[in-house]
């Protein structure tokens, strides 16, 4: 028998909202764990529209869906958000914005990519990445917890 969160997991798949655990590390150049980095995470919802007032996108909002996220990284450089696996929207390829803010203001603005993603190649700034794009990439696996379908690792460095 299928646990009863795992089944409202499955459905919502069914509706092409996938339930994601996006996890990762906040570490400087040199390895060590930045403890207290604000990270935030926002991106559209799975009808392709941006909670925000400029988004000109047409598409019917999902008002269930916040599309913004900030929280603090633990003393191991932890962070963990549950959202949604991204969506293409016309001209961009899946993708999660990240703002990280470290100790004395230093500051990382990035995104996430999915790895895999057929239309990464077609999408400018992701090709505008050049020899990092490896390092924008996050693989979605299975995930091991039951509230969600998959979970992807996204590590970040900042200076």
């Amino acid at each position: 028998m299928v646990p009863v969160a795992r089944a409202a997991i499955l459905e919502t798949i069914e509706d092409g909202v996938v339930v994601v655990d996006v996890y990762g590390r906040i570490v400087d150049v040199h390895g060590r764990p930045i403890s207290g980095a604000k990270v935030e995470i926002w991106q559209c919802d799975a009808n392709t529209r941006y909670h925000h007032i400029d988004d000109r996108n047409d598409a019917q909002p999902d008002e269930n869906f916040q599309g913004y996220g900030f929280t603090a990284s633990d003393a191991d450089g932890r962070y963990r958000f549950r959202t949604i696996k991204p969506v293409k929207y016309p001209g961009r390829t899946p993708h999660i914005h990240f703002r990280v803010t470290g100790t004395g203001n230093v500051e990382l603005t990035t995104q996430m990519y999915v790895r895999g993603e057929p239309g990464n190649e077609s999408d400018g700034i992701f090709r505008s990445l050049g020899d990092l794009r490896d390092e924008a990439l996050a693989a979605f696996v299975a995930s091991d917890d039951d509230s969600a379908a998959l979970m992807a690792r996204f590590d970040l460095v900042i200076a």
